[in-house]
């Protein structure tokens, strides 16, 4: 008799708290249906910055890719990573700028391009993708301390990734950085720019942004220098580890990122 007891109060409680879960459950679905929680245009704004994302991301494994193919694996697997894509972005930029000047730059080229070249750099793009796992090693041998530092880390560059995925307001962005690029699309080929005294700085770098601004906007650019930045730090933290050990990578990656520039 009581243990019949004991498996009614169970299934009692099992029905009241099913009941109690679809009662909150259709109290929220009726709040959200005056309250919703995003309108289109910020699905649509999501959707799209996952776009600029995905074609930062294209950029920067095609810049490591013809890196590798070009340079000799000479250097440990982190450090290699930015110094493959450091020759790539360069190589990679001189195309952009001669294909800009002859042939012009709009939004459909810049997507041949940029798939063509993936084709060609196929191998050497997936093996570097592939070489990012290499972290992982700093990763297990760093200490609590290290630790800490790489999830303030993470917090931090999260926090910028918003800022870059968002519309620019900075000086330098709205001056030239950005504006070069957004300048060459609009017209729709490089050229010189008289107005612009800042044109005569160095070019490269404004060619990946001309590219992924053709790609998906000028979010994208900077969402690539973003990830430039990452990159920089896996290429630090990669070479002061091999040199010194694990505690070093991650008090100079410390040290890099705390200053205000």
């Amino acid at each position: 008799m009581y243990k019949i007891n004991l498996m009614y109060q169970q299934k009692q409680r099992i029905i009241l708290g099913f009941v109690a879960l679809l009662f909150l459950t259709i109290i929220f679905s009726l709040y959200y249906v005056w309250h919703k929680p995003f309108v289109t245009i910020e699905a649509v704004r999501f959707v799209r910055s996952f776009w600029q994302f995905a074609s930062a991301l294209c950029i920067l494994a095609l810049g490591g890719g013809i890196g590798r193919r070009l340079a000799r694996n000479v250097l440990p697997g982190v450090t290699q990573l930015a110094v493959h894509a450091g020759l790539g972005y360069g190589i990679l930029g001189i195309i952009i700028l001669a294909i800009g000047t002859f042939f012009g730059v709009n939004s459909i080229l810049a997507w041949i391009i940029l798939l063509l070249l993936i084709g060609v750099f196929w191998r050497e793009v997936r093996s570097w993708l592939s070489s990012l796992s290499e972290f992982q090693i700093i990763w297990k041998e760093s200490t609590q301390w290290g630790r800490w530092i790489a999830v303030g880390l993470a917090f931090i560059l999260m926090m910028t990734l918003m800022v870059a995925l968002a519309p620019p307001l900075k000086f330098d962005a709205l001056v030239y950085h950005l504006t070069l690029p957004h300048f060459y699309k609009l017209v729709g080929e490089i050229e010189y720019t008289p107005w612009l005294i800042y044109w005569g700085m160095p070019q490269i770098g404004e060619m990946l942004y001309t590219l992924a601004t053709a790609l998906a906007g000028v979010e994208a650019a900077a969402t690539l220098g973003w990830m430039l930045g990452v990159l920089a730090i896996f290429g630090v933290a990669g070479y002061l580890y091999d040199r010194i050990g694990s505690t070093a990578a991650w008090a100079g990656v410390a040290a890099l990122t705390a200053g205000f520039t």
